[in-house]
């Protein structure tokens, strides 16, 4: 499903200085990054431990299945680590919670609260829901917010990105 959490302005978001280091994607391939996060103790009791997480590079014409999260809340000033790769990646610490909130421990799902969703396809079942096996594609993060150049092409990608999620 299409999983919208309170839409910002994502591409003018100034966040804090990261060692990430993006590969470049292929635009001809019509590439994108998903993000799949690793399972961790204490998950959601410990907001201090950084989340953990592995970045793949995929085509969209690739058959791979996914969930697509575009996520903007809150002071972007006030950031989290998230271990992406082994490297260190700034995000907003709403989304660090919202991340830590969809995600579970036990790999049991989660349900997303129905306020939270809005799904255009109108699914005739019952709502997908996170868990540690899925990929998942998450704007802030799967976009090099850095590379302009990327943005204006990743942004002209989103719908198909969206189309594409299951």
């Amino acid at each position: 499903p299409l999983i919208i959490l309170a839409l910002g302005n994502l591409y003018d978001l100034g966040i804090g200085p990261s060692s990430f280091t993006y590969r470049p994607l292929d635009a001809s391939a019509h590439q994108i990054r998903l993000i799949r996060f690793h399972p961790q103790d204490e998950l959601h009791s410990n907001s201090n431990r950084p989340l953990k997480a592995t970045i793949k590079h995929i085509s969209l014409k690739a058959n791979l299945s996914y969930l697509a999260l575009s996520y903007v809340w809150g002071d972007p000033t006030r950031t989290k680590s998230l271990l992406l790769d082994g490297q260190v990646l700034q995000i907003t610490e709403n989304l660090d919670q919202a991340i830590r909130h969809l995600l579970s421990v036990d790999d049991t799902p989660l349900r997303i609260p129905d306020r939270f969703i809005q799904d255009t396809r109108r699914p005739t079942s019952p709502r997908k829901i996170l868990n540690l096996r899925n990929y998942i594609w998450v704007d802030a993060i799967c976009i090099n917010q850095q590379d302009d150049v990327e943005k204006s092409w990743q942004v002209q990608l989103m719908r198909n990105i969206f189309e594409k999620a299951n």
